[in-house]
């Protein structure tokens, strides 16, 4: 009897632990974007809106990769996601969010913004665009330019 009652209190504890764990991230992250990578946590992006701005304000993602795209505002005033080019366009009232699906171009990025305030942009690029590739040759310390970099 004082099994089954020990694995009752095991499983309850398990089951209270998993419900009032810890918050969420604020935004899992993932990629290698320069603007902090994606907001990609379990098959999916989400992008907060908060003080008139996005976070993150850049995705990477593969071409022609299918994400759960989530929009959060944590704003009082609507936000939207909107993208002329993805063909892409879902709002959320303040404190609420929205999701859909998006599927990145085949290459290049694609931008987006907020139909109620223009300073609210975003870029999604394709893949790892360059970023981290050095600009021009840099064998023997210079560069094409022949720029040594400011050594003497």
């Amino acid at each position: 009897m004082k099994k089954g009652l020990a694995l009752d209190l095991v499983t309850a504890a398990l089951l209270l632990t998993s419900a009032c764990g810890a918050e969420p991230e604020a935004a899992p992250t993932g990629g290698t974007g320069a603007g902090g990578g994606g907001g990609r946590g379990g098959g999916g992006v989400r992008v907060i809106a908060s003080d008139f701005s996005f976070s993150p304000s850049e995705l990477e993602l593969e071409p022609g990769e299918k994400v759960k795209l989530t929009l959060e505002n944590e704003d009082g005033a609507t936000h939207s996601f909107t993208s002329d080019e993805l063909g892409i366009d879902i709002e959320a009232e303040g404190g609420a969010s929205a999701s859909t699906s998006l599927t990145a171009p085949d290459a290049g990025s694609a931008e987006w913004h907020c139909r109620f305030h223009s300073q609210m942009t975003g870029q999604i690029s394709v893949g790892r665009g360059g970023a981290d590739e050095p600009k021009g040759d840099t064998e023997g310390g210079q560069t094409e330019s022949g720029d040594d970099g400011g050594a003497y």
